[in-house]
Formats: structure tokens, sequence, C-alpha cells
């Protein structure tokens, strides 16, 4: 098994310990170069953030350990950067980075981020060791960009089972009672775990996944039972526990939490620092009158930048909840509005009665919704024309096209990604708004049809689509030339990862 990365490299996301590679392919060049490996090895899970991509990886020892590399606590910084103009940009990002092999030393600049550069001797370890704000800016010293894989040591001797990325923001799954711990910004919340802060350097526990009475407050609450799902958006989280209940935390303002209860977000509505249960739901009659009832048992969740989703178990229906979900209210069509946020989770209406849903997925704006027979549906915002955004599902994959049952169904960013059940197919569509693009509108990347056509025993396992880069995990290492060492990017000699053990 082996991971591929390709994109923009300045980031640090491909790990090849520069920062000024680009290796085309995710931008969806026409003639996209051959990726980068950035690991060789048994991955259980993969994802790829904003600027950042993240492995879980299991060792022929049997340990399995967290990888990052790249800014997995930076998003701001990364906007700004990418507005640059390349040689500035060139320039901002080699002036905040050292070259010596063996040094960690990181500079200081207002363009890059929070760094600070020292050399550590016995005094200045001990001062670490005592005092609490030398520790955080060692953590942030060693964290804050990561040229290459390092590992990230989990807490509570913990092993790590999958992660899950987005702007800034990681979460992973525990092996221990499926605990789930979260790092990376938290100013919003968006960490979950009981208070706000700029960042979170080292994955912690996320609080308040219980329903149990709280003594001393809801965010002084343990997690109470397994975590089986993990979905992040831009600066909120979902989790679903083994219970079926849904829980959120986060960055609340466009209603992304779905939470109903004004009382279970901050006083100003803006955020919540733990994680809270999400109970109830509503329809709309024609008087655009809620009617509540209780959210049933969950078996799916999905998020996209601030709105999220959901499938039921008893009655299999997809729900929607947060920014732009409703065709727009009474009170929104007066000022204006092309829809209305959903502060609760609302069903989707208009789908095929006789077929079930398999599988939903969010990209940034839009959700997909895999069906039993292979065909795909889809709402949201469309990715040819912003002012239109569609609340009834439309057929945007018919049946008889997906190789079923498929291997991969994950929206990003743009668009919804699927590999087929034999690893040898991946389509990628958009929601288009215009018909006669939607009737043709599932296509293959360029540099999946190049990667496939070039080795016929090649098996893609996923891919993860990060803003700037993209993460593709194979079954084998049927990639690599025969005798090429597999440290080594394909196909430009330059020298690549070492990863210890």
């Amino acid at each position: 098994m082996s991971v591929y990365a390709m994109g923009h490299g300045w980031t640090g996301a491909l790990g090849t310990g520069r920062f000024d590679d680009h290796i085309k392919g995710h931008d969806d060049e026409e003639d996209p170069d051959p990726p980068t490996l950035l690991y060789k090895g048994d991955v259980l899970s993969a994802a790829a953030g904003w600027g950042h991509t993240a492995l879980v990886t299991n060792e022929s020892n049997g340990r399995q350990r967290l990888l990052m590399c790249g800014r997995p606590h930076d998003l701001q910084a990364i906007l700004r950067l990418n507005r640059f103009p390349a040689w500035l940009r060139h320039k901002a990002v080699h002036y905040s980075h050292s070259y010596k092999e063996d040094e960690r030393s990181i500079n200081v600049t207002a363009l890059a981020g929070r760094f600070i550069q020292w050399a550590l001797n016995e005094q200045t370890q001990r001062q670490i060791e005592q005092d609490p704000t030398m520790r955080l800016w060692e953590l942030a010293k060693t964290y804050s960009i990561l040229s290459e894989l390092e590992e990230v040591e989990m807490p509570n001797y913990d092993a790590p089972l999958s992660v899950v990325a987005s702007a800034g923001l990681t979460a992973v799954l525990g092996q221990v009672g499926g605990t789930l711990y979260t790092m990376g910004l938290n100013n919003r919340g968006q960490c979950g775990i009981g208070y706000s802060s700029n960042n979170v350097w080292v994955p912690q526990q996320v609080m308040g996944l219980s329903d149990d009475y709280a003594t001393h407050g809801r965010e002084y609450l343990y997690q109470a039972f397994p975590v089986s799902q993990v979905a992040l958006g831009l600066q909120h989280g979902y989790a679903l526990c083994s219970q079926g209940n849904l829980y959120s935390w986060g960055k609340a303002e466009r209603c992304q939490l779905g939470q109903a209860d004004a009382s279970e977000a901050a006083q100003d509505g803006s955020q919540v620092d733990y994680a809270r249960h999400v109970k109830k739901a509503y329809e709309l009659d024609s008087e655009e009158r809620p009617d509540w009832f209780f959210f049933p048992r969950v078996v799916q969740i999905a998020s996209g930048f601030q709105h999220g989703a959901a499938l039921t178990e008893s009655t299999n229906q997809v729900f929607v909840w947060g920014k732009n979900v409703l065709p727009p209210m009474r009170s929104d069509q007066r000022q204006g509005k092309l829809a209305s946020d959903s502060r609760a989770p609302t069903p989707v209406k208009g789908l095929p009665p006789n077929l079930q849903v398999i599988q939903i997925a969010c990209g940034s704006h839009h959700t997909a919704m895999l069906m039993e027979d292979g065909s795909v549906y889809a709402v949201g915002i469309c990715t040819d024309d912003a002012t239109q955004i569609l609340f009834e599902p439309v057929c945007v994959v018919p049946s008889g096209i997906i190789d079923m049952p498929c291997r991969q169904f994950e929206a990003h960013f743009d668009r919804t990604t699927i590999v087929g059940r034999d690893g040898r197919q991946v389509l990628q569509f958009h929601l288009w708004a215009d018909p006669e693009l939607r009737e043709y509108g599932v296509f293959t990347p360029f540099w999946a049809d190049s990667l496939l056509l070039d080795n016929e025993h090649a098996r893609i396992k996923s891919i993860h689509r990060g803003w700037l880069h993209t993460i593709v995990v194979t079954e084998h290492d049927d990639l690599l030339e025969a005798g090429k060492d597999p440290r080594t990017p394909i196909g430009d000699g330059r020298p690549g990862n070492q990863i210890a053990g």
C-alpha cells in the first residue's frame, strides 16, 4: 500500500521536504505529472486538509502512528500566502523555514505564522518542563510547519484508528473506547475541548459527548459512548456515537451546528466550545410553521463548509441544516436573499421514493446522495453559477455508470469523487445549474486516466482532496518502477521522504 500526492507544495502538504514543488494534476491540468510518493506501507486512514496531510499508519511491528505534514494549525496564513504573487510567496515561505537537515529552528515572520527561533540547551529545557508557556512555544515550534511526515503523539497511551482533516483542524479517533481527539485552530471552539484558544497543539479529548447529568457544566463531561464517525466543517465539527446520537460543536453563526435551542450556544449565539447533542428536527408546513419532532437515530453524517447532513436509520431520510439549505422564507425574500438557513435538521424532499439512500457526502456547498441502484442525486449551490441553489435533488449520475458497490463516495470542496468496486474506476462530478452540463458532467480526472492507463495493475483505495493538494491511497505498490527507491518521487529523481520506522 502506498500514498501519493500532487498539487502545490508550498504548504508542505506534499511531504517532499521542499516548498517549491508543483506536481500537476490537482488543478485538472490536461498534462498531469506523475504523483510523488508520500508514504509506503499499510495505511489505515488518510485525510487532506486545507494545507496539511494526515495519515494513520500500521507499522510492521503492529504499532499505529499518526503522521502529519504541512500546516495543521494554519488557515489565515495559507489564505494570505495564496493571494501573493508566486515570487513573493516563494520568498516568504522559504524565509520561514530552515533547510539545514538536522535543524528544527523556524524564523518569526508576520507573513507565515507564529514561530520562534532559539537553540535549546539544558537550561532552556528545564524552563520548558517547568513553564507551561514555554511548553506551548516548544509545541508551536515543533508542529507549526512540517515539511515532511512527522509523528504526532497520541494522549493517554491511546493508538490512532482513523483521521479527518479540515481548515487547520484535525480529528482523530482512538482505539481505546472510540475516543475522539482534536487538534488545530480553536478560536471558534472548533476543537470542542470545552474552551476557546488560539491553537490546540497536540490532540486533546472532545468534551460533552454525553447525555449524563452535568454537575459542573457540560464542558466537563467526558465521552460516554464510542464515536463511530466524525465530520469536520470550516470551523465546526460533528460526531456520531454508537447509540446513533449526533453531536456538534464550534462556530454557530449560520446554524451549522443544527442546535435549535439558542440556549445551547454561547451567549451571543456565535459558538459552542464543547459537543452538544442534536436532539430536535422539524418539517415546515405550507405556512412555514415548523412541526418539531425528536431527531431519529443517525447512521451517517457529513459536513460542508457551513452546513451538515445526516442519514437516519429507521426512516432512511437525508436531513440537512445550516447555511442556505432552505428555499428563501418570506422574511428572507423581502430582503432579496436567495436562500434561508436551517437552525435544525430538516428532511430533503424529492428523492426517488422507491430507492434507498446508502451513502451521503458533503462538499463545500453541496450535498450528494448515493442511491442503492448506483444513481446519485445532489442539492446545494451550483459550481457554474453561485446564484443558482438547488433545493430539490437532481440526478447528477444516472444508474449504471458507477461500478457498484463503490469503494469510496466522498465529497470535497467543489466536487464529489467516486472510486468504483475494483479500484480502477475514478469518477468526479460538480453540481451544475446547466442541465446539459449536468447530463454529461461525470468525468475521470486527467491524473487518474494517466495513472491507471500507465499501470494496468494499479488499484486505488481512496482519494482525498484538499484545497491545494490531492492524496491518493493505492492498494499495492504497482505504481513504483522496478528497482526504484520507494522514497523517491516518481519521475523526477529528487530525494523524497525518509520515514523512520
